[in-house]
């Protein structure tokens, strides 16, 4: 029972503090992240110089998204585009070489509405909001 008023506490003050449904949409894509953050190992949170510059375009997108980034190496990465259940709904491998690096993405099937971009450098994870109109 406790738990229960817990939540509803909770989300009553949540509620009330949360004036938009963008900023609703933000803090929960906020939440998200930091789930997702969470679930690392420490080594994978630590900044690194490994991806610089990530640009995500163009915001809103429609049938293609864009990403574009600096490397400091060649290595192999993994695109991943969740929505705000924290299911994988696109992927993709991409082999990276030192300099800028552009991957256009097709996401004509997604549905309208706010995904999170995670770059997967294997010990280093980068995240960018994705919006689909």
């Amino acid at each position: 029972m406790q738990y229960i008023l817990f939540i509803l506490i909770f989300s009553t003050s949540i509620l009330t503090s949360i004036s938009s449904q963008t900023t609703l949409e933000q803090h929960i894509i906020d939440i998200i992240e930091n789930r997702i953050r969470s679930h690392l190992p420490d080594s994978s949170i630590v900044k690194s110089d490994t991806l610089t510059n990530i640009k995500l375009y163009p915001t809103p997108s429609q049938n293609w998204a864009i990403v574009s980034f600096n490397s400091s190496e060649n290595i192999e990465i993994k695109l991943i585009i969740i929505d705000l259940n924290m299911n994988v709904v696109l992927q993709h491998k991409m082999n990276v070489i030192r300099g800028k690096n552009i991957k256009y993405m097709d996401v004509s099937r997604l549905l309208n509405g706010n995904y999170i971009l995670i770059i997967d450098a294997y010990s280093h994870k980068y995240s960018k909001k994705l919006i689909i109109q």
